[in-house]
């Protein structure tokens, strides 16, 4: 477990499912054919809120990118040359610290 990333987002996750999805800037959309045998993608749920975890692999990356229904979309990232990272400790808060979402070991992309 690569304790050394803690992410911790405050807000009302209200407020983040109201956005308009984003997506991550440095990933490009692809013509070629994704191996499903190389996809270990299921969604999630914690408290009532859905979300994936993954992206470990070329194929599963490109999937997780092209999925469509989350609005909180999350890449992690170390170093200067961007290396994903998986085994990120993740906590979203409601703005009195309660937690609303805690994911031991997710990434490096997560979507909620």
């Amino acid at each position: 477990m690569k304790s050394f990333f803690s992410c911790v987002v405050t807000g009302v996750l209200a407020a983040f499912l109201s956005l308009a999805p984003f997506s991550v800037q440095s990933a490009t959309p692809s013509n070629e054919p994704i191996d499903p045998a190389g996809v270990q993608l299921e969604p999630q749920q914690q408290n009532g809120i859905t979300y994936l975890s993954g992206g470990i692999g070329l194929d599963e990356s490109r999937t997780l990118l092209q999925t469509k229904g989350y609005n909180l979309h999350m890449t992690f990232s170390v170093g200067p040359e961007n290396k994903y990272t998986s085994d990120v400790d993740l906590a979203i808060q409601n703005p009195q610290g309660q937690s609303v979402l805690t994911l031991n070991q997710v990434g490096p992309i997560v979507f909620v």
